[in-house]
């Protein structure tokens, strides 16, 4: 509704036409579109052309422009006006198309350019917010406008979309004005940096995200503790309010930076404090909401059985939600919807070193599947096999490899404790990493443990007497040697 440019590529409406969560599907590739300074003869202003024409009917304008085959009268006329008018008052990119409105109002004039420019020349905004002229020019009359392959030039009118470039150092501001309220540049190519380390990762569901770490240069740091102060605060912003990060700093009257190069922030004792809320209150808070029906207050959420409780969890105790360890289980089987098992098994280890499960033991067993989904998926890629498989005895006792793993990370073992079952590391271990280990491997035992209880009861008495002495020398560890003889057809290969 306030964006300035429009969505390339083919939205599908019809996705939404059923019942569930909303989504958003495009086909095509996604780019940015932006059309002239005023809309063609007979057209509706859309975008940016919204700033600039027919403002007495802005607000309704822009209604109409979003709402047409839905409910406008559920979009809020008084929401609508207050964030225009946040933008106009603090988004540099709003101010300029402002500015061109201005321009028409002072003089009716049909020949008008907009230059938005697309590189910057030096980084005049390393401590100020940008200005109109880092952004754009405005253009009257017949003129030549020079223009680089990632400047936009918008004309008065015309029925013409231009792409912009992804490398403007607006285009993502033109779109997205409330991510980056004040204008300012999403990107920018002259940041001198030192390295990139980057990895991608897919959810469990198969969509991809990417986690970036960029070492800048020394120039483009913010190298003083002044710097930092025009970022950053540790202190508390209001005397009676709620800290959202669950933590206070302790006091120092500066910001440092210390010997390994972290900043220390400044947070003075000026006697203010705030009112500290457990993380865990919002779950348990889900967890009232699903039990209790049609409440009006919070205060009516804690009250069980005419008896008002301090906190939710209080209340959850009350109503027996939380006993054997219920809100563990239930808490992982939940985060299991979207979270990825090696993120569960990490959730399962800082349980366990918290002391918050009363029986662990019985969390584990409940869902130990859920924390070693992906250790079948691993063991048949590396077997290059699909049809691999695993026994339970097997795929516990990855799993609890894995846990302690993590464990040892966090400076634990499992002999701290004694209720979690031991993984065990015997005869039985090599070297996955062996190419040709591995492509002995390369069986189904599942199905070779059917089979060879089928064969087994078709052994007769001689043969079931050489497989017992065979098998117990084996299952001992005895490492005798057997001679099997027999004339032909005795069934030697078969045993």
């Amino acid at each position: 509704m306030l964006s300035f440019t429009s969505i390339g590529g083919k939205m599908d409406a019809s996705i939404n036409q059923t019942r569930g969560p909303r989504t958003f599907r495009l086909f095509g590739q996604n780019y940015h579109q932006i059309g002239s300074l005023l809309p063609p003869e007979g057209s509706i202003p859309k975008f940016a052309q919204l700033y600039i024409y027919d403002i007495e009917n802005e607000v309704s304008n822009r209604i109409n422009a979003v709402g047409r085959g839905r409910d406008v009268n559920k979009l809020h006329v008084e929401i609508i006006a207050d964030l225009k008018q946040k933008l106009d008052d603090n988004n540099v990119l709003a101010k300029t198309f402002r500015m061109v409105r201005d321009r028409f109002q002072e003089n009716d004039c049909s020949n008008m350019k907009l230059k938005l420019i697309g590189i910057r020349g030096t980084d005049d905004r390393r401590y100020n917010l940008p200005t109109i002229p880092e952004v754009a020019a405005l253009v009257v009359g017949d003129i030549d406008v020079s223009k680089s392959d990632r400047d936009i030039i918008m004309e008065t009118q015309s029925e013409q979309l231009q792409r912009i470039n992804e490398l403007n150092a607006a285009y993502l501001g033109l779109q997205y004005p409330f991510l980056l309220s004040y204008g300012k540049d999403g990107y920018r190519e002259d940041i001198p940096l030192i390295s990139v380390i980057y990895t991608i990762e897919f959810q469990k569901r198969g969509l991809p995200h990417a986690h970036i770490l960029l070492f800048l240069h020394e120039s483009h740091k913010f190298p003083c503790a002044s710097d930092i102060d025009r970022i950053i605060s540790a202190e508390i912003s209001n005397k009676n309010g709620k800290c959202t990060k669950h933590f206070s700093k302790k006091f120092v009257h500066t910001t440092t930076v210390d010997e390994k190069g972290y900043p220390v922030y400044r947070r003075r004792d000026n006697g203010r404090t705030i009112e500290k809320s457990g993380s865990g209150e919002i779950y348990y808070l889900r967890l009232l909401f699903n039990e209790i029906k049609g409440p009006t207050s919070y205060a009516e959420l804690r009250r069980i059985n005419n008896n008002d409780h301090a906190t939710f969890r209080d209340a959850c105790y009350a109503l027996g939600l939380l006993d054997e360890d219920k809100e563990y289980i239930d808490a992982i089987k939940e985060e299991s919807t979207w979270g990825m098992p090696s993120y569960l098994r990490q959730l399962f280890v800082m349980l366990l070193i918290a002391d918050s499960m009363s029986q662990p033991e019985v969390v584990w067993q409940t869902s130990w599947l859920l924390l070693s989904e992906d250790i079948l998926c691993e063991q048949r890629t590396l077997l290059d096999n699909s049809e691999a498989d695993l026994t339970d005895d097997e795929l516990k006792n990855r799993y609890l490899k894995k846990l302690n793993k993590i464990l040892r990370s966090c400076g634990k073992n499992f002999n701290e404790f004694s209720t979690i079952p031991k993984s065990c590391y015997g005869h039985k271990e090599f070297d996955r990493t062996n190419i040709l280990i591995n492509k002995e491997l390369r069986y189904n035992s599942r199905n070779l443990a059917q089979e060879h209880q089928q064969l087994l009861m078709q052994l007769t008495v001689e043969q079931k007497y050489a497989y017992d002495k065979i098998m117990t020398a084996v299952n001992k560890d005895k490492g005798e040697l057997f001679f099997l003889y027999g004339h032909g057809g005795t069934g030697k290969t078969f045993l």
